[in-house]
């Protein structure tokens, strides 16, 4: 589905039972079809910025969710004035490191003073996974 502000356009790539077909999905057989459609109608009036309905909010860089205390690289971008109440970045922790930040450390293996605290970013394991398989 999509929509412009005179129409609202669907489409359906499939039979008609509605069981699935190994390889045809949404996002390469009926999104392109879509936006090909939507261009043959003409960009025409696009849909008017509601300011009056926008705040500026800062963004983690690397997660995009509304960046914590944690986060080093932060973008302010405007959000609908509901964004305030979404979650923050729950990737970038304090890990706790060897002096050299060459280990991670608890207070059981080396001195308070010997620990160095800093933030890192750290994925769940399947998405650490496909952001190396998908990274250059």
């Amino acid at each position: 589905m999509g929509t412009t502000p005179r129409y609202v356009v669907g489409v359906w790539v499939g039979n008609a039972t509605g069981e699935g077909r190994p390889g045809l999905t949404g996002i390469t057989a009926a999104a392109p079809l879509m936006f090909d459609l939507v261009n043959m109608m003409g960009s025409g009036a696009w849909f008017k910025t509601p300011y009056e309905d926008l705040t500026m909010i800062r963004v983690c860089s690397m997660s995009g969710f509304r960046a914590g205390t944690d986060c080093q690289k932060t973008d302010e971008i405007p959000a609908c004035i509901n964004g305030l109440r979404s979650e923050t970045c729950p990737y970038h922790q304090i890990v706790h490191l060897n002096k050299s930040k060459t280990l991670q450390v608890t207070s059981d293996c080396v001195s308070p003073g010997e620990i160095t605290n800093e933030p890192w970013f750290v994925l769940p394991p399947a998405m650490e996974y496909f952001l190396q398989e998908e990274t250059p």
